[in-house]
């Protein structure tokens, strides 16, 4: 190689040595004169229910399969008419499941029948008396009692509008205490959120109907919500 190449082999990389250090430079500039604030916001809502899921079961043990079959699909049909019996305020009635599985006792082969019904009532203050006249009607278990609100759409909505006002916040105080100017929304998005509907711990207390209206006070439903904003700030 000839020393004149080797000159121009020399220049060729001092010019690109060159060339990077003055992108450095500029993006180092660039990170100077501005950055970023990234923060977190938060919210929980209480809403007072006004719907009602409750599911019933129907169990029938027999020493024969169809006998226990036929048994349970009488009972159900007595606890369907009872349900009908409170019209519009039912909303909907579906099958959560169906079983029939052989058990052993003393012995002894038996079958039992499983029958469970899902019943949303949108009048609370006719829940205890559906309970009480399904279990009248041969429901002999209650497995839960679960409390919905028809307007958790809006709620969740509200939960996020106001995750953002405290993010929002955030930012403000913090570009305030750091003496720099608070810039346009890079990016926002919904890290995380819940929505708890209020059910019924312990279902031992209505499986046995009594002369009394069964007494059920429901509890709020609680609704969370979680947003990251990120903003531009500028010295």
């Amino acid at each position: 190689m000839s020393k004149k190449q080797i000159v121009v082999i020399i220049g060729i990389l001092f010019i690109f040595l060159v060339s990077q250090v003055s992108a450095n430079m500029r993006l180092d500039s660039g990170q100077l004169l501005g950055g970023t604030i990234k923060v977190y916001g938060e919210s929980e809502l209480e809403i007072t229910p006004d719907q009602a899921r409750v599911s019933v079961g129907v169990e029938i043990q027999a020493e024969d399969a169809q006998e226990a079959v036929g048994e349970n699909a009488r009972v159900i049909k007595n606890v369907l008419a009872a349900v009908d019996q409170f019209g519009a305020a039912v909303s909907s009635v579906t099958t959560g499941s169906y079983q029939v599985y052989a058990i052993r006792h003393d012995e002894v082969r038996q079958y039992m029948a499983s029958n469970q019904l899902q019943v949303t009532l949108d009048d609370l203050t006719q829940l205890g008396e559906l309970i009480d006249v399904m279990i009248a009607a041969g429901a002999n278990r209650v497995l839960s009692v679960q409390f919905e609100a028809s307007n958790s759409d809006e709620a969740k909505l509200l939960a996020l509008g106001k995750a953002v006002e405290q993010a929002r916040g955030k930012a403000q105080a913090l570009a305030a205490a750091a003496d720099v100017e608070l810039g346009d929304i890079l990016s926002i998005t919904e890290e995380s959120g819940s929505y708890t509907p209020y059910q019924m711990a312990d279902m031992q207390s209505l499986k046995v109907a009594g002369e009394a209206t069964t007494e059920i006070r429901p509890g709020n439903i609680r609704i969370q919500a979680r947003v990251g904003m990120e903003y531009r700030i500028t010295p």
